[in-house]
């Protein structure tokens, strides 16, 4: 039997329901002879037109066929016919018809292999059935409800961590799996959660955080207000973009840290100064664009890396790794011990003056990337061939040869 909705409580021509297969057309008669004027104010509407469509136009009609498109899945769907004041009959009245539009048998239906969501959200889980006409109507179950709950329609609300399978099965007996992963609210990895207390962001467990894109956080509408970033042991991993736009001034590291994701202070617009504690290894991308800040200092237990001066390198200084954005100074000369240059090393700096000397035999892509900046080097040099592939890309930047510089701060660069 088919519960009518409360809503259609009012008398109505049709109490029934009626049932339809897929390809049908169904002529609904109101059974009213009425005037033009009811005519012209007579609108019709259905609940779904991707399963039940009114042919032709939905106004001013006494009567209206309706075509079975799809199945409805056991769902009902329902044909409103409105009516407005009118010469013959001074009332306004609705008319409800109900349908449930069968399918053929499903020969096949498929989920989502897997699906995520938090212990407060609700997805809806769409299975695919064959042929095209297949019956759609399925029997819903959760293999751990404490988890995560299923209606009767694939509604899937998650209750608490962990996971739960969630299977649909067809009329005909066959089925289909989802694994659907329920995390906490403030995950933030999948053994993190996170927490915003007077300003103080705080990233607690142990693992990796997610990456995310700029302004992608969970914690981002509290990016404005934030004063600090602590990071607590146990966490392995800063993902992407973590604390881009924050408004931190402050950020502390835990010794458990071995990589920071490309962008993680992205914009950080009163962050001056990082610690990188001993056990960073891996820096992806680049993690420091921001232009406020002015020092990159490196533990000194740290096997990977060493600040020199505020600036980034590899431990035994063979690499320039980042010069900070916001580092003061309009002149740099780059050590004679430097045989590399990263990525993005030298992005949008304040500088207006770097020599490079000729030890440096490799320089990355982006590793030069500040506009209208002037680079001394050696003709035929990496840093020559940098220069050109930044001004073939639009941008203004200047080289010339070293050897011409009449400056003290080539000389120290040669000490």
């Amino acid at each position: 039997s088919v519960v009518l909705p409360t809503a259609y409580a009012e008398p109505t021509p049709e109490r029934k329901v009626i049932y339809l297969d897929v390809g049908d057309t169904y002529t609904i008669d109101t059974g009213r002879s009425m005037g033009i004027s009811d005519l012209l104010y007579a609108n019709w509407y259905s609940s779904d037109s991707s399963k039940l469509r009114i042919v032709g136009d939905n106004y001013g009609k006494a009567k209206s066929d309706v075509y079975a498109a799809a199945s409805s899945g056991g769902e009902i769907v329902t044909i409103q016919v409105e009516f407005a004041e009118g010469e013959v009959f001074p009332e306004k009245g609705v008319f409800v018809y109900f349908f449930v539009i069968r399918g053929e048998e499903p020969q096949s239906i498929t989920l989502p292999p897997t699906a995520e969501l938090t212990d407060t959200t609700s997805i809806r889980l769409t299975p695919e059935f064959t042929p095209e006409k297949a019956e759609t109507a399925c029997t819903w179950s959760s293999s751990d409800p404490s988890v995560a709950t299923v209606s009767d329609t694939g509604t899937v609300t998650g209750v608490s961590k962990g996971t739960a399978v969630i299977t649909a099965e067809t009329v005909n007996g066959l089925t289909a799996k989802c694994t659907v992963t329920v995390r906490p609210t403030n995950a933030c990895g999948d053994d993190l959660e996170w927490s915003v207390t007077g300003g103080v962001l705080t990233i607690r467990g142990t693992g990796a955080m997610y990456d995310y894109t700029v302004d992608g956080t969970p914690w981002a509408k509290y990016n404005a207000e934030m004063t600090s970033i602590l990071v607590s042991e146990g966490v392995t991993r800063i993902g992407d973009c973590a604390f881009s736009s924050s408004a931190a001034s402050q950020v502390v590291l835990p010794e458990s840290l071995l990589e920071i994701g490309d962008e993680a202070f992205f914009d950080c617009q009163n962050l001056q100064q990082l610690s990188l504690p001993s056990g960073v290894r891996s820096l992806s991308g680049d993690p420091f664009s921001s232009a406020a800040l002015k020092s990159i200092l490196v533990s000194r237990e740290n096997p990977y890396f060493s600040s020199f001066d505020g600036v980034l390198y590899s431990k035994d200084m063979t690499a320039l790794v980042r010069y900070p954005s916001g580092r003061e100074g309009a002149h740099y000369c780059v050590p004679y011990c430097v045989k590399q240059i990263l990525y993005a090393a030298f992005y949008n700096t304040q500088l207006e003056t770097l020599y490079v000397p000729e030890t440096v035999s490799e320089i990355a892509y982006f590793g030069l990337s500040t506009w209208n900046l002037t680079v001394y080097g050696v003709k035929g040099s990496a840093a020559e061939q940098a220069v050109l592939d930044y001004v073939a890309s639009g941008l203004t930047m200047y080289f010339r040869d070293i050897s011409l510089a009449d400056d003290p701060m080539v000389q120290v660069g040669r000490g």
